[in-house]
């Protein structure tokens, strides 16, 4: 008997246990929670293929029922992403117009008010010392949930920054190292209707993507897709 690919976590558990019953397993009273990173960006290149089209990532349409909660997402974190927005226009005025401007030429989803061209949701992970390279300049970060500890480190500038629910850093995570210290999760108010830990969210603009769409007009990517409309094909390809 073969059953479907799920698509929810509620259809996957009871993908389970409809398994576990199949095999004449008893189900396993303990519970696991998923950890990982979403990556919601309008564009950028596939693995491998740095020549090729700018595509959304494939968090962003991954099922029918996938792109209308990442619509969801951008409608109810509207208020908070132009927190964002017009701290980073404070912060660094010049990036903005460049970050914006590119926004506009790559956007897809255009629920998403910019002026970051991704943004990384990063569920319930330790984060580790690392520089994000890929990233062309600064990017916007805060955490949320319900933990002790995780602290915001950048060593090349000998920083411990507080890091609590709701502290926003904008700073050039593609030059700086950073990390974040071990957080453990604490107790969740009743009726929260949330799990215990650490979730964050890191607004940026890879790199690659914005050397192609700097200059290029509004809706440049999805007009053109990647400049490869409209082109005559050479005699070798013919």
């Amino acid at each position: 008997m073969s059953y479907p690919v799920p698509e929810t976590l509620e259809e996957e558990e009871e993908l389970r246990v409809q398994e576990a019953h199949r095999e004449g397993i008893e189900e396993c009273p303990q519970k696991y929670e998923r950890a990982g990173v979403t990556h919601l960006v309008h564009a950028w290149i596939q693995q491998g293929h740095i020549n090729g089209l700018l595509y959304p990532s494939r968090d962003m349409s991954r099922t029918s029922r996938g792109y209308l909660a990442v619509s969801n997402y951008y409608l109810e974190t509207e208020a908070t992403a132009k927190e964002v927005r017009d701290r980073f226009e404070a912060s660094f005025p010049a990036y903005f117009w460049m970050y914006s401007q590119a926004f506009e030429a790559g956007v897809v989803n255009t629920l998403d008010p910019g002026p970051f061209l991704g943004r990384a949701l990063v569920w319930k992970m330790q984060v580790k010392v690392h520089q994000d390279g890929l990233d062309e300049g600064p990017a916007a970060t805060f955490p949320c949930g319900y933990y002790s500890g995780g602290y915001l480190y950048i060593p090349q500038l000998g920083l411990k920054l507080s890091y609590r629910p709701g502290d926003l850093a904008i700073f050039m995570a593609g030059h700086l190292y950073h990390a974040v210290d071990e957080w453990v999760p604490a107790a969740v108010p009743s009726g929260a209707g949330v799990t215990p830990g650490r979730v964050s969210s890191v607004f940026f603009f890879p790199k690659h993507s914005f050397s192609i769409l700097k200059n290029k007009p509004r809706f440049w990517n999805m007009r053109t897709l990647t400049d490869s409309l409209f082109k005559s094909k050479s005699p070798s390809a013919v």
